[in-house]
């Protein structure tokens, strides 16, 4: 998949219907955007798809009512945000992790130019500038750094990302709590996930749990759904890991776009797509430590039975109060949706409240839990390759209806991630410059 320079188009910006500054349409940004990466400045086509619509909130799949009217355009408290380029050094900033280590902001990212896993660490709690940041390569061999997640754990660093050159799933580890140069880092190979022949590099999840890091993954050569847990607190080789399959098809399908994983009742739950089936599905760990497919319980939370589209693809995980939030993509009715689990434990898709909102085309979705209410960053793709980076936040703690949410589009950019630092929205992308650019909410909103 290639990248494009993106034409813009007038996009929200904080509460008022205006087009966003500080963005040129004419920077080219590259080419070589990973597999699998279908968002980001990458100029991928908006999906097509028929008609239809969806009920604001449904239990399970969609009932055909409408829900298209527009969320509020934010209340008067709309956000503030603090904006810094962490790297300008050339196309950099795609397919990025942000995370929070040591009371500090810190992302891993891919270097297009070079084709390198490079680092960065904010020096200050509300980085404003680009000599706030320090910034380094990890890992320089081959093509890598491609689709990068990034976790504190214990008192350093880990990211994994995938290796175009090996088509390899790896893993860095860093050895200092506040690394600066690549000999701070140590890697590995987990697992082989595709081949020269078949795309690979979906994105990986990572966390870590009672002590030990755990990935979820798609195996491009097997056609598999994977999860992987460390069986040291410091894994250095493939043989650290005990890897097994949760789901498999016949062809690329379950998962193969974007996994998330996060921890619900004390244990492992993720969600991913399936294109064979057309439906979005969880996966709740039943033991403490999973080593086999009959250790999950796997249920549709969605479906759309439509040939032309996705329902599920991009998505976005957090648990709130204890109950698991998704955030998915419905490319078959240009929609952003959101379930909200009714238990800490669900099982079956009626024990799911799913909220429809009109956000066109989201692509690249990520989930939160902001001053104790969900906030969704997501790309708004409107009806072309544009990128608006768009944050779509619940007016309520238990949002019902379309009417309980705000959209904001603070900036224009691509691939994005973003984690919550000091209750506040730390979001980083790759601005239209083809930097890496970081925005920091700031204030109550």
């Amino acid at each position: 998949m290639k990248m494009h320079a993106m034409a813009l188009v007038p996009v929200l910006c904080g509460v008022a219907f205006v087009a966003c500054s500080g963005s040129d349409s004419s920077n080219a940004l590259g080419s070589g955007s990973p597999p699998g990466d279908d968002a980001g400045n990458n100029g991928a086509t908006a999906d097509s798809g028929g008609g239809g619509s969806s009920s604001d909130v449904t239990s399970g799949s969609d009932a055909n009512t409408s829900g298209d009217s527009q969320p509020p355009i934010g209340p008067l408290s709309a956000p503030s945000w603090i904006s810094s380029i962490a790297d300008s050094s050339g196309k950099v900033g795609s397919d990025n992790g942000i995370a929070v280590h040591n009371g500090a902001l810190v992302v891993g990212y891919w270097d297009l130019d070079n084709r390198d896993l490079k680092f960065a660490t904010a020096l200050t709690p509300s980085p404003t500038a680009t000599s706030d940041w320090q910034v380094h390569s990890v890992e320089v061999a081959g093509d890598t750094g491609w689709l990068v997640r990034t976790v504190s754990y214990k008192s350093g660093v880990v990211m994994a990302h995938y290796n175009n050159t090996l088509h390899t799933l790896r893993i860095v580890r860093s050895l200092t709590g506040s690394p600066t140069k690549a000999t701070d880092w140590r890697g590995h190979d987990v697992d082989t996930i595709s081949s020269a022949g078949k795309q690979g590099g979906a994105r990986t999840a990572i966390v870590e749990l009672n002590g030990m890091l755990w990935l979820n993954y798609f195996d491009f050569v097997h056609n598999e759904l994977k999860v992987a847990r460390a069986l040291s607190q410091t894994p250095d080789s493939a043989s650290d890991w005990q890897i097994h399959s949760v789901a498999s098809a016949t062809r690329p399908s379950p998962g193969q776009y974007f996994n998330t994983m996060a921890i619900a009742n004390g244990r492992i739950g993720f969600v991913y797509d399936d294109t064979q089936t057309r439906t979005v599905n969880y996966a709740r760990a039943l033991v403490d430590a999973p080593v086999q497919a009959s250790d999950w319980q796997i249920h549709t939370i969605d479906s759309w039975q439509s040939v032309s589209a996705d329902l599920g693809a991009q998505q976005g995980m957090t648990v709130l109060n204890g109950l698991p939030v998704v955030a998915y993509r419905d490319a078959y009715n240009k929609k952003l949706k959101v379930a909200i689990a009714k238990t800490s434990t669900p099982s079956q898709a009626t024990d799911w409240a799913i909220q429809s909102l009109p956000v066109q085309n989201p692509m690249i979705i990520h989930a939160n839990v902001v001053q104790g209410r969900i906030a969704v960053t997501c790309i708004n793709r409107a009806t072309d390759s544009s990128g608006g980076m768009t944050v779509v936040r619940a007016l309520v703690a238990a949002p019902a209806s379309a009417q309980d949410w705000a959209v904001y589009a603070p900036d224009s950019g691509g691939y994005n991630s973003s984690t919550v630092f000091n209750d506040q929205l730390a979001w980083e992308f790759q601005d239209m410059n083809a930097h890496a650019k970081v925005l920091l909410s700031s204030g109550t909103w």
